[in-house]
């Protein structure tokens, strides 16, 4: 497909993605920061379009999974911090809540810090959200290497943060 062909047909199905999007986030900011995200990543995999497909289709599947693969990733990090300190969320509301919250923070952050170099970096990929496979192949070694690395962290800073 040429180019001026894909601008055409992304073109045509502005509204319609934005109308997705919308429903898909519920917020408006939401909605247009995956519809740019969706409109980048069709136009970078442009070349893996097959003209015999619904355009339409193939779009709303690349907005659904950048929708859900998003959610996956904020899910993880409300988990991270939902139960830090004495097993109270994160999110309290009261002034002293939110202070206590914070220094729970600090001392995260300050175990985080003492984490061999490679057992911090794989944890603070798979925090971002980044798959096991993908730190794999950025560090160019094994997964299971990866995720020996995600658990070792884990238990360090379980042991440290216990204290």
């Amino acid at each position: 497909m040429k180019a001026e062909d894909f601008n055409e047909k992304l073109i045509k199905h502005k509204s319609l993605l934005k109308n997705y999007a919308l429903n898909l986030t519920r917020n408006s900011e939401d909605a247009e920061d995956l519809f740019h995200d969706t409109y980048l990543r069709a136009f970078l995999n442009k070349d893996k379009f097959n003209e015999a497909t619904n355009f339409r289709a193939w779009m709303c599947t690349i907005m659904k999974n950048i929708f859900i693969n998003s959610y996956r990733r904020a899910t993880k990090k409300m988990e991270v911090f939902k139960n830090t300190i004495e097993g109270e969320p994160f999110y309290e509301s009261t002034a002293t809540d939110k202070i206590r919250n914070l220094a729970g923070i600090e001392d995260i952050q300050k175990a985080i810090e003492t984490l061999r170099w490679d057992y911090k970096y794989c944890f603070m990929k798979y925090f971002e959200g980044f798959k096991y496979q993908e730190i794999a192949d950025e560090l160019n070694i094994p997964i299971g290497n990866i995720k020996t690395n995600i658990f070792q962290a884990r238990k360090k800073l379980k042991a440290q943060l216990t204290r």
